[in-house]
């Protein structure tokens, strides 16, 4: 992101400008805010995505799109750029392997890196790209990649639901969403669901999507499972949903307090769940472990 603290934002002892930093590391017993830098020694500002395929690749988006390969100085090498207009901001990434990369973001741009080179496609929509989740179909032996695109919560309102086969882009029926969407994650050929003003969910894409009104009446923003029946949502005022297969479980009360702000997108990985969000210019961090 773009985190300010107090050390930021002034000149230090030898008159040099402190720049904001722009993420949160982890170490295993405590956070620490760090810096990446471009080749020009500017950090980049915003971060708004992270792909971590393997400790010596690591895919930033923050408009363009960079690459850390790993080393202990941050510095990340500029991925790609070309062809992007002034709206055209990566925001998302979502990939397979180092070899099948790729990012969406604001004004429809949907970009694809093939381990060589990346390339723009043609999206066939200007609405801005909220999220985009993949997944390998077990009967056809074949990645299943959608992305579901919305202004979100303010006017002007449009959908669009993304099928992304290799570098072809198609829309798809959404009959049944909401105009106002957020994230979206499946398990192929088996359960869909798609988050933002309410929850939804098919089990084929092309059917109407049903809404679950059993929902609190709370802004779905981030949705991540590691499977059909083990799935989390995120949202407004502190939401943190749970499936289990069968119930929903919303963290309230004593487990999770509601907060006067919010929690965005979610990323899940067997027992470890992260969000981020803020409390009025505070940002939090959530991170769940189950035992």
């Amino acid at each position: 992101g773009e985190i300010h603290a107090a050390e930021t934002d002034t000149f230090d002892s030898l008159a040099n400008w402190v720049p904001p930093f722009n993420a949160v590391h982890w170490n295993g017993q405590q956070w620490e805010l760090v810096r990446f830098i471009k080749q020009d020694g500017n950090v980049i500002l915003p971060i708004r995505g992270i792909l971590h395929i393997d400790w010596s690749h690591a895919w930033l988006a923050a408009g363009s799109i960079y690459f850390w390969n790993g080393n202990s100085n941050k510095r990340a090498d500029l991925s790609y750029q070309r062809d992007i207009t002034t709206g055209e901001l990566v925001q998302r990434l979502w990939g397979a392997s180092n070899s099948s990369i790729y990012g969406v973001g604001s004004e429809g741009i949907v970009v694809h890196y093939d381990g060589s080179d990346w390339q723009k496609l043609n999206s066939g929509t200007t609405v801005d790209i909220q999220d985009i989740w993949g997944a390998m179909n077990p009967k056809s032996g074949e990645y299943e990649i959608l992305a579901v695109a919305s202004f979100g919560p303010f006017p002007p309102q449009a959908k669009q639901l993304l099928s992304i086969q290799e570098t072809n882009v198609t829309i798809v029926p959404d009959s049944g969403l909401a105009l106002s969407l957020s994230g979206i994650w499946f398990v192929p050929g088996e359960i869909y669901y798609v988050v933002g003003d309410g929850v939804f969910h098919t089990e084929e894409i092309g059917q109407f999507w049903q809404s679950d009104t059993t929902h609190p009446l709370l802004y779905k923003v981030g949705v991540r499972g590691n499977a059909a029946n083990d799935i989390f949502i995120t949202g407004s005022f502190g939401l943190v949903s749970h499936y289990n297969g069968s119930t929903w479980h919303h963290y309230t009360g004593n487990e999770l307090p509601n907060i006067s702000g919010g929690y965005g997108k979610a990323s899940l990985k067997l027992n470890c769940l992260a969000t981020v969000g803020r409390i009025g210019d505070q940002a939090i961090i959530l991170r769940g472990i189950r035992n």
